[in-house]
């Protein structure tokens, strides 16, 4: 299975990147990024434009509803039915995205744990100083505090959540095997010059009415 990816900041080319690899591999672009699979979400999320999806085919985008809950569980089934299919038809696996969540998901050995959200303890979480949680993290599972930033809570309360309500720690159930003959690219630019695209794509999309799009979300 030949998987290529394509990640890299916001405006920093990818989209224009995969179109031309799409083409010249004959094979369609999967999307990576946890904005892009709502409907009606097209501005605010840089989604490929009509001329773009008519010179290379996109999947993976416009799935769900914006009211729906998505979480990357179920991209990565989404995701592995896509690749299955690509595979099936001797046709290399495009992914182009800048959601590195997503993108582990698929090529990084990384899976979700099997514990959903429970909105109790969460509450529960959330009343808690952020350095004893962190403190509580460094104690049951001491590999994901190394990885985890010591002020992000989100990810510390998600692997509190998941040693709490499983028994297990969160780094010895995210593991899976590492897919084989992938090549990574990643879409670099100056930072100046990066910033300068990223003001100047904001300034676009107010104007193409990203205003309105959220209103009417």
């Amino acid at each position: 299975m030949a998987l290529i990816v394509v990640c890299g900041p916001t405006a920093a080319g990818k989209t224009a990147l995969g179109i031309r690899i799409a083409q010249h591999l004959n094979t369609p672009i999967l999307g990576a990024d946890s904005r892009q699979i709502y409907k009606d979400f097209d501005i605010g999320t840089a989604k490929p434009s009509l001329e773009e999806r008519a010179q290379a085919e996109h999947r993976l985008i416009d799935l769900v509803d914006p009211r729906e809950v998505f979480n990357v569980a179920r991209y990565q089934a989404l995701a592995c039915q896509e690749m299955e299919a690509l595979t099936h038809a001797k046709k290399p696996i495009l992914f182009v995205g800048g959601s590195g969540l997503y993108l582990r998901s698929v090529s990084g050995g990384w899976t979700p744990p099997a514990v959903p959200p429970n909105p109790e303890l969460r509450a529960q979480l959330a009343e808690q100083p952020l350095k004893i949680l962190f403190a509580q993290l460094q104690e049951c599972d001491p590999e994901a505090a190394q990885r985890i930033h010591f002020n992000d809570r989100v990810r510390i309360e998600r692997a509190l959540e998941v040693c709490l309500l499983s028994g297990k720690p969160l780094s010895t159930q995210t593991k899976k095997e590492v897919p084989k003959n992938i090549l990574t690219l990643g879409v670099s630019v100056e930072r100046s010059e990066l910033h300068r695209r990223i003001a100047e794509r904001v300034h676009k999309m107010i104007q193409a009415g990203w205003v309105e799009e959220v209103q009417v979300l």
